[in-house]
């Protein structure tokens, strides 16, 4: 959550060895987390390999589950990662469908921001900017509501709000964002590429056109 992917990924896997010998298949739960953790670390071709070995099914929208609703989200961030953002977009919009029928939508108010996240995203990278600025509204609302003010994902979903910016013009809009995330990631002394690398970017690219 805060960014620390490989302090994260040492600790997932010696809890992994652990579970490995209580119980020698899998839980889905653990194939989860080595999906985020491979897609964090840029590895798409294990998190592709790991999401096959999961059982089938979740693309129905009527089927209201926790996995139904995990299984399209992992699967849309693994189709952002590949440029593949038309299917991400489905994915992404089937598992905030899923997520808000549910009984349980009051409590996954994060999981559909992170759902949002994934679908502006590709709809960014699709050229549709104003499309997915409008998303990226709703989910840095709801992470600034539900997260500590200085939580990497608040600066992850403002940076996001950086390039729908910088591509419809708004520049003095994308500098105080920037500004704003840049304050959030300097109060965390270890963070991963995911958080460090769109702050170095945009602010290059914000740098260039003055």
């Amino acid at each position: 959550e805060l960014g620390r992917i490989g302090e994260a990924a040492t600790t997932a896997q010696e809890a992994f060895d652990v579970l490995a010998r209580l119980r020698p298949e899998p839980s889905r739960l653990t194939t989860w987390l080595q999906i985020g953790l491979a897609l964090d670390q840029g590895r798409l071709e294990q998190a592709r390999t790991l999401f096959a070995t999961l059982p089938p099914g979740g693309a129905d929208t009527r089927t209201v589950t926790p996995k139904a609703q995990s299984r399209n989200l992992f699967a849309a961030r693994i189709n952002l990662a590949a440029s593949d953002y038309a299917n991400a977009i489905t994915l992404a919009t089937a598992a905030i469908e899923q997520s808000r029928a549910s009984r349980q939508a009051p409590y996954l108010r994060l999981e559909i921001a992170d759902a949002q996240l994934v679908e502006a995203l590709a709809r960014l990278r699709s050229g549709d900017a104003a499309g997915a600025q409008a998303l990226l509204g709703g989910v840095l609302a709801t992470r600034a509501e539900l997260y500590l003010p200085q939580h990497a994902k608040i600066a992850e979903a403002q940076l996001a709000l950086v390039e729908c910016a910088l591509a419809l013009g708004q520049r003095a809009e994308a500098a105080g964002l920037i500004a704003q995330a840049a304050a959030i990631e300097q109060r965390h002394s270890s963070l991963s590429p995911r958080y460090r690398e769109p702050l170095l970017r945009l602010r290059q690219r914000l740098q260039q056109r003055d």
